[in-house]
């Protein structure tokens, strides 16, 4: 009875959250893993409590799953994540959707008004979904995504390792990116058979031309089997923690800065 309650006041709470803009985002950059540039940035929620301080999304989206609170959580993120992104040019969006949006096919309207209000490119947004919730898909789910690869827009299984999918099952599915758990990356080098695993599924993976994610990569010596497996991607503390926008805006233009004063041979173009 007390964690029905409990339930029920972050529902209550959340829905509150969403009118007073206390949601906010912050953007992890997504690198090139032979060049260590940003490719992309992952649009993350974090909810700005007014008494508890800042929350990470294990702290209410299983509330708001279970509530009817999603699809209007989902929604309200990609608008603000397609709008605030307009200042990251060049470079790929990624934004999580729920399972429960995909399960009832509501995905590709979502996904197509928020891209017709912000104007944004859809051949830079990628959206992730886990690999249960493809399991789980129905047709209708199925159809929804196909329709938003024909729009432009990228596909990203995420947690690819977590669940129960296979690349067999991956291939009915019109999925672009395969985003490895940082479970596997955690224990790459310690693990002989998480290092197996990576490396297997990155070959597969190339060979279906898919492009490959690492999650959670801390170290050099991850980056290191990254490059040696030929993993494309990856992402983690090594590279920058999740940043406020501001600070993704700032990264991103001191590379930009770097490129343009750089000739081709690497040399100072003032020189």
């Amino acid at each position: 009875d007390a964690a029905r309650v409990e339930r029920r006041r972050i529902e209550l709470e959340l829905a509150a959250a969403l009118d007073k803009g206390e949601i906010t985002l912050v953007y992890q950059p997504q690198v090139d893993v032979e060049s260590e540039r940003i490719v992309g940035f992952e649009a993350l929620a974090r909810w700005d409590h007014p008494t508890q301080g800042r929350l990470l999304p294990g702290a209410f989206l299983a509330v708001a799953e279970a509530s009817r609170l999603m699809g209007r959580f989902d929604a309200y993120v990609l608008r603000m994540a397609l709008l605030e992104a307009r200042a990251l040019p060049g470079v790929t969006l990624s934004v999580n959707m729920s399972a429960l949006n995909l399960r009832q096919g509501a995905i590709y309207n979502m996904v197509a008004a928020a891209l017709a209000e912000t104007g944004f490119d859809p051949a830079l947004l990628e959206i992730e979904i886990t690999e249960s919730a493809i399991l789980d898909a129905e047709s209708e789910g199925q159809e929804a995504l196909q329709k938003l690869r024909d729009m432009g827009v990228r596909l990203a299984l995420d947690d690819f390792g977590t669940g129960h999918a296979s690349l067999v099952h991956v291939r009915r599915f019109p999925i672009t990116k395969i985003k490895i758990d940082k479970s596997f990356i955690f224990n790459m080098g310690v693990d002989r058979d998480a290092s197996a695993i990576v490396e297997y599924v990155v070959r597969l993976g190339r060979s279906l031309g898919i492009t490959l994610t690492a999650e959670g990569v801390e170290t050099r010596e991850q980056l290191r089997f990254l490059r040696a497996f030929g993993a494309q991607q990856a992402q983690g503390y090594l590279f920058a923690p999740p940043l406020p926008l501001v600070a993704a805006v700032a990264m991103l233009e001191r590379q930009n800065a770097a490129d343009a004063g750089a000739t081709p041979d690497g040399a100072s173009a003032s020189r």
